[in-house]
């Protein structure tokens, strides 16, 4: 690749993708070997999706607010391996588990709906929608959403517009 990532290696990309992610990158950078959340909002693809800096923060390994070509090669590949609406389910759980403890808990869901829909909501009508949310799909009554009952929320959103764009 005529670069110090020329080592660069890949589970499921070519190595001629593996060379245009290198170059977006680059671009992405400025050439400084890592990217920031607002290099990274610089793709149309992404602009504007209010999930990014929480698929940032999942995606920062060393949590330095900064994405290394790496780390930027494993949200290719993470984005690539979704081929099934049960895999955009999980990535969408993985986004809205803020605490990784295998549920959504009703506070995770009142500030995950923050995120999503902006100041244009207020802090009560969120709470009613959560709460809504809570009593119409957690059905074993523990006030938090288990996989199983967030792909049941899931079903009634196109979740595969929301999570398919092309990097390289």
């Amino acid at each position: 690749m005529g670069s110090g990532y020329s080592q660069l290696s890949s589970q499921h990309l070519t190595k001629e993708q593996l060379q245009r992610v290198e170059q977006k990158f680059k671009r992405l950078s400025g050439g400084d070997g890592q990217a920031s959340i607002e290099d990274i909002l610089l793709l149309p693809e992404l602009a504007g999706n209010p999930l990014v800096p929480r698929m940032f923060e999942l995606l920062d390994d060393d949590g330095d607010g900064f994405l290394t070509l790496q780390e930027f090669i494993k949200a290719i590949e993470w984005f690539g391996t979704i081929k099934t609406a049960d895999d955009m389910y999980r990535l969408a759980f993985t986004l809205y588990d803020l605490d990784a403890d295998g549920c959504i808990s009703a506070q995770e869901l009142f500030s995950m709906l923050q995120q999503l829909l902006g100041e244009g909501v207020g802090d009560q009508q969120l709470e009613r929608v959560v709460q809504a949310t809570m009593l119409q799909y957690d059905t074993d009554g523990d006030w938090r959403l288990d996989f199983r009952e967030f792909v049941a929320l899931m079903n009634r959103v196109d979740l595969y517009g929301k999570f398919t764009f092309t990097v390289c």
